[in-house]
């Protein structure tokens, strides 16, 4: 077998190995963390014991038991390990019960095209009939981006809810006004505002945002009042600056300088697996050795050897390749053996 193509299965192994050590670590190993792995195995007990027919990657069973009430006591410090793992069986669940947001992905048919599943809140992600959608990059991308979105959607849909009120259509406004609430816990300081202009009907909704932490039949000022003593519990943790963590940071710029060809393996998966763009990949892992009129970037890991990395419609790293290239590629190729297969 030639050198090269040790190379080739050592990093494809190494690949898939470094994303599922990845997918295992989360987002660190603090008390958080720990407490959260322990809640999330119970609950999991629990609900393959309660219904045992259940599908694990479709939405969990209507069934609430102690075990999830344990989860959701952990309240919006969970969220950070909720998104890092959320591709884990029904995290996302337990991520919209804490934050009480909600996204409704929708299946839309573009003319000449198969149908897609598109998010309104991002209209640049977009995956076709057969993709399931990845739940983990949109919870990301949602604690990211919503100090930014929810203003300019709490605006619109407060502004549509306010009209069927006006309009006398009470079966259109409880919708409208649900899907006001599905911004979750995100919308409560503009609800507040609200409230301290005078708008009480959005009472009910704090409290539902808050699971009842404010009474439903609250007044305004035992609202507001009610709002300055636990702001600080219902403010969702901010995202990091950075996708990756400072030991992943420090590995992207070092890698070739030390085993470049092993290394190859986890610069793929940390750059798939963080969704890091084209422009982070740079400058995080330096220049690429070349550039492809797609915009792949390839880099060199070791002579006659390269990784190259694919991006996206929404911009990230999305397929990692490794290929020879064609003046150290071997005349003819060796039989694969079974174990290479």
């Amino acid at each position: 077998m030639s050198l090269q193509r040790r190379c080739v299965i050592l990093m494809s192994a190494l690949l898939i190995t470094s994303t599922v050590v990845l997918a295992a670590q989360g987002p660190g190993s603090d008390s958080s963390a720990r407490e959260f792995e322990v809640r999330y195995r119970e609950w999991r007990q629990e609900m393959e014991e309660a219904a045992p027919n259940t599908v694990m990657w479709t939405s969990p069973p209507d069934y609430a038991g102690p075990a999830r009430d344990r989860i959701a006591t952990m309240g919006l410090s969970a969220v950070p390990i909720a998104v890092e793992r959320a591709d884990e069986p029904w995290v996302t669940s337990v991520f919209e019960w804490i934050t009480r947001w909600h996204s409704h992905g929708e299946r839309r048919k573009p003319q000449g095209e198969d149908r897609l599943w598109v998010f309104p809140e991002f209209p640049d992600i977009s995956y076709g009939p057969y993709d399931p959608p990845d739940v983990r990059l949109i919870l990301w991308r949602w604690w990211e981006e919503a100090d930014v979105l929810v203003p300019r959607l709490f605006a619109e849909r407060y502004r549509l809810w306010k009209e069927s009120v006006a309009e006398g259509s009470p079966e259109q406004a409880a919708r409208r006004l649900q899907r006001l609430r599905e911004l979750g816990v995100w919308a409560l300081p503009l609800m507040i505002e609200k409230v301290r202009e005078g708008d009480g009907d959005l009472i009910a909704s704090v409290s539902y945002l808050t699971d009842g932490a404010l009474p439903a039949d609250a007044t305004p000022r035992e609202c507001l009042d009610w709002w300055e003593a636990n702001r600080e519990h219902w403010t969702v943790p901010p995202p990091p600056a950075e996708r990756i963590t400072p030991e992943e940071k420090a590995f992207l710029q070092e890698w070739r300088a030390q085993r470049p060809a092993a290394g190859a393996a986890r610069v793929a998966s940390v750059c798939m697996r963080r969704w890091l763009t084209r422009e982070q990949v740079i400058g995080y892992a330096g220049p690429p050795a070349a550039a492809t009129a797609d915009g792949t970037l390839e880099y060199e890991c070791t002579p006659g050897l390269r990784l190259a990395l694919e991006f996206g419609r929404n911009g990230y790293v999305v397929a990692a390749t490794f290929a020879q290239a064609d003046e150290a590629a071997p005349a003819a190729q060796e039989p694969w053996t079974d174990e290479e297969r």
